[in-house]
């Protein structure tokens, strides 16, 4: 898909009619896009990973017959325009990239849908804006510091210099994502930029603490899927009991890691039952 030059442009959808692509600068001057469908209560989803954006499209378009749904296109993943350095694609420049998108929608009453490694920029934002969502709903995504990969500048290095060992580190990537966009993913990832903004982000991801206060005026649902790896349903239950009386639920969903993607029609039950709740 084109990228964008000017700040605002319609497109002809993701890949369909009806909705309006978007975007500003960030602080540090790289692009940040979303995608738009819809009218009324914003519900604005974070979702940095490398998975084609048209994959959203059903979730967006089943959401957005309800709602203001607003996609996040991460700098350096998905059809997220590449910075200059490709480092900066951190849970705290994609922080940065929400606050923006926020600011420049004037967003006032809304929620935020943060999904696997989308969640810690939406976790990294919250104490920073001047008016919170309402609800914050968080899937499929593993609570907990990790640990750092062992030599990332060396396996970058040979990322750049191997084509064999980037097609091959490519398919164990792309063997996370549902297996209609494995392949489309694969050749993505066989670029060595796309791969290099991937692996750095992926490592920030998995050092960030979630040791920051959740904040006691946004409501939480977490949702994890029978098909999530273990560490991501027990780190969510974990994190979860330990808010005390801020107002929360735990939903466990059949499916796959994508199930709210897989199923949008359950997503959208999920958003109206936690707003109404």
């Amino acid at each position: 898909m084109a990228r964008l030059d000017g700040i605002q442009g319609a497109v002809a959808g993701i890949h369909s009619a009806g909705f309006l692509r978007r975007g500003v600068r960030s602080q540090d001057q790289a692009k940040v896009e979303w995608t738009e469908y819809g009218t009324g209560f914003a519900v604005l989803v974070s979702a940095p990973a490398a998975i084609p954006t048209w994959y959203w499209e059903p979730f967006i378009r089943t959401v957005g017959e309800h709602f203001r749904t607003v996609l996040v296109h991460p700098r350096g993943l998905g059809h997220g325009e590449l910075p200059n350095d490709l480092r900066a694609v951190t849970v705290a420049d994609h922080a940065r990239d929400l606050l923006r998108v926020i600011e420049e929608l004037r967003l006032e009453d809304y929620a935020i849908v943060g999904h696997c490694i989308g969640a810690a920029p939406v976790f990294k934002c919250l104490s920073k804006l001047s008016r919170r969502p309402r609800l914050v709903m968080v899937t499929s995504a593993r609570l907990e510091a990790g640990t750092a990969a062992q030599n990332l500048e060396k396996v970058i290095e040979r990322v750049r210099a191997d084509l064999h060992f980037r097609r091959q580190y490519a398919q164990v990537a792309a063997g996370y994502a549902p297996e209609a966009f494995r392949r489309e993913l694969e050749l993505r990832l066989q670029s060595s930029d796309e791969l290099e903004a991937h692996l750095w982000a992926v490592q920030s991801v998995r050092l960030y603490s979630y040791s920051d206060p959740w904040p006691v005026d946004v409501a939480a649902v977490f949702v994890t899927s029978t098909g999530d790896l273990e560490s991501i349903k027990a780190s969510t239950v974990a994190y979860a009991s330990g808010l005390g009386a801020t107002s929360r639920r735990h939903f466990q969903l059949e499916g796959g890691h994508f199930a709210i993607l897989e199923n949008p029609d359950l997503g959208l039950w999920l958003i109206r039952k936690a707003l109404n709740s």
